[in-house]
């Protein structure tokens, strides 16, 4: 019989500097979900699967509709609430925020990255536009580049998401320096999945602008890191070295990556937003 309301099964990991991770009691009891950490080895992660009682859905309604806007909006407002606290306020300040590094100053400092984070990535689901993603990018960057803050982890996925903005508005030379920024802080902090972010956004400018081998190599760099628990990242892999070999004629190079590309469509039940795309180079291919 199930006693907790909700149950969340979860994977020990050797390595979870990729993740957030989940602290459980003695009794099994999650205590906390902690951030992303630099440094941090083994530990649990959470695997996405879980179990609820069916009474806590008797309060949701059958017909609830849930609006993208709507949430987006609440995160606009929560980004505008924390921006105008007064830090001179103890009520307000005296407890500090768990997680973070007990000065108020720095604490809604590092809260307001955060939220802008989730406002960011809210725009880039919505497909809003690139100077309107750039505007909100610049106030996060500027935070997570203080001396105080000194985020390099959320910097990196900035840098990764300038990119993507100036890659989007055509301006190769910028996506290209932000790219290589997103590598090298990738390399500072061990991130594989960072260095491969930018490896694959600088494959892409390469392959808009002609230059193929150039982009194989960095989509082959990207391949050889650790990123074999991240679809998304292989399948961006994947689809960069099919879309090289249908411009080159290149059949060797097509027989070398096909079966892997077949294994990673067949593998993934969830068939996210890049199934379709990478789906269809496969029969290209064939």
């Amino acid at each position: 019989m199930l006693r907790a309301f909700l149950c969340v099964i979860e994977r020990e990991l050797v390595c979870i500097y990729r993740y957030g991770s989940v602290k459980i009691d003695e009794n099994n009891k999650i205590t906390c979900f902690e951030e992303k950490k630099t440094g941090v080895s083994k530990g649990y992660v959470n695997a996405g699967i879980y179990l609820i009682k069916r009474s806590l859905f008797d309060s949701i309604k059958e017909q609830a509709v849930i609006s993208l806007e709507k949430e987006f909006n609440k995160i606009k407002l929560l980004l505008e609430r924390v921006r105008n606290i007064d830090i001179n306020d103890k009520e307000l300040t005296e407890t500090p925020l768990s997680g973070f590094c007990n000065d108020p100053i720095i604490d809604y400092k590092i809260l307001e990255s955060e939220i802008l984070e989730e406002l960011i990535r809210m725009m880039f689901v919505m497909r809003l536009n690139s100077e309107e993603i750039i505007v909100y990018l610049k106030e996060c960057e500027e935070i997570k580049l203080s001396r105080e803050v000194n985020d390099k982890e959320g910097l990196a996925l900035v840098n990764h998401y300038l990119g993507k903005c100036y890659l989007d508005k055509g301006d190769k030379e910028k996506a290209d320096y932000y790219f290589n920024e997103t590598i090298n802080l990738g390399k500072k902090i061990g991130s594989d999945l960072y260095e491969s972010q930018g490896k694959i956004g600088r494959g892409n400018i390469m392959l808009n602008s002609g230059d193929l081998d150039g982009a194989l190599g960095e989509f082959m760099s990207a391949r050889r890191l650790r990123i074999w628990d991240d679809k998304e990242i292989q399948y961006k892999i994947y689809i960069g070295m099919l879309n090289i070999a249908n411009f080159n004629n290149d059949e060797m190079l097509k027989e070398e990556f096909l079966q892997d590309a077949e294994n990673l469509i067949q593998e993934d039940e969830n068939k996210g937003y890049l199934y379709e795309e990478l789906q269809t180079l496969i029969h290209k291919g064939k």
